[in-house]
């Protein structure tokens, strides 16, 4: 009589391998793509936060604040820090004075890597900026 070993052979191991490697080069990347897609939403959170702290701060001050004026607390300032709650975005206004203001976040460490939109900006008429490279210079509807 023959006994039958059980178990798995050397074979079937590396097939299974392989499969689990050929499936992690496609779910890897996929996942990082979508979790900086993710991530856009903490910059415009952000500026959309610093556009409504602009109009209060406009009514008390009949100017817009500046970036010297940005984490001032109000009614002095907008209140607001330089970088976002993750450490992704660093917040700034490119351009104020009576008339008119322009904000804009900066994609920092890891959200670098998202260069379809790593600078988003919104103004005082609403207007809003998303895409690669300086501000408004590539602007991407998908990135907003």
């Amino acid at each position: 009589m023959r006994k039958f070993q059980q178990g798995i052979t050397l074979v079937e191991l590396l097939v299974v391998v392989v499969i689990i490697s050929i499936l992690m080069t496609v779910a890897v990347p996929s996942y990082r793509q979508y979790a900086m897609r993710a991530n856009r939403a903490e910059a415009k959170w952000n500026l959309l936060r610093i556009a409504a702290a602009q109009e209060k701060f406009y009514l008390q001050n009949n100017t817009y604040a500046d970036d010297d004026d940005f984490s001032d607390a109000p009614p002095n300032g907008l209140g607001i820090d330089a970088t976002t709650e993750s450490g992704l975005y660093t917040l700034s206004i490119t351009a104020a004075d009576a008339t008119g203001f322009q904000a804009q976040a900066l994609a920092e460490g890891g959200q670098t890597d998202d260069t379809d939109c790593d600078v988003f900006g919104i103004d005082d008429t609403g207007v809003r900026y998303g895409g690669p490279g300086p501000l408004g210079t590539g602007n991407d509807p998908d990135c907003w």
